[in-house]
């Protein structure tokens, strides 16, 4: 059995303006799940598939 790792964000307010650049880097670990709690919607087309 292969250990998952799930990372939890809670974000509420405005994203910075580096959000781009760390969904970016997220996409570079596909072995680590992200969940974001948020207020504000990921668009689609920026969101990588273990996000």
């Amino acid at each position: 059995m292969k250990n998952k790792i799930v990372f939890i964000i809670i974000y509420l307010g405005e994203f910075p303006w580096y959000f781009p650049y760390f969904l970016k880097s997220c996409a570079f670990n596909p072995d680590i799940d992200f969940k974001i709690f948020s207020d504000n919607n990921i668009p689609p087309s920026v969101k990588p598939s273990n996000v």
